[in-house]
């Protein structure tokens, strides 16, 4: 699988599977992250994004319209599941889904 090693850790020796498994669902969700975008973060840094934008420091939408001169983004990827994110009125209207 190309760039598998993006979304991989090294396991501490003494650890047995069932004590690891877990983690991935348990851990991720506890810090607001769950596993779908775990392994969905890597993938703009893959594809050379090289940008992070806190949406409590500033507006998102404005931050990504002043990076992008206006144009806005090419793909997105909401990893919560919110409906209300699909429902965001943009730029340009509604966003869809």
């Amino acid at each position: 699988m190309p760039d598998a090693m993006a979304n991989l850790s090294p396991v501490p020796d003494g650890l047995t599977a069932e004590q690891v498994l877990p983690c991935p669902d348990i851990l991720s969700t506890g810090v607001a992250q769950g596993p779908i975008g775990l392994c969905a973060a890597p993938d703009p840094r893959l594809m050379g994004a090289d940008h992070v934008t806190d949406f409590e420091q500033v507006d998102p939408v404005s931050e990504i319209l002043k990076l992008t001169r206006g144009r806005g983004f090419d793909v997105a990827i909401e990893a919560l599941g919110r409906q209300a994110t699909f429902e965001a009125d943009g730029p340009h209207g509604p966003h869809r889904a």
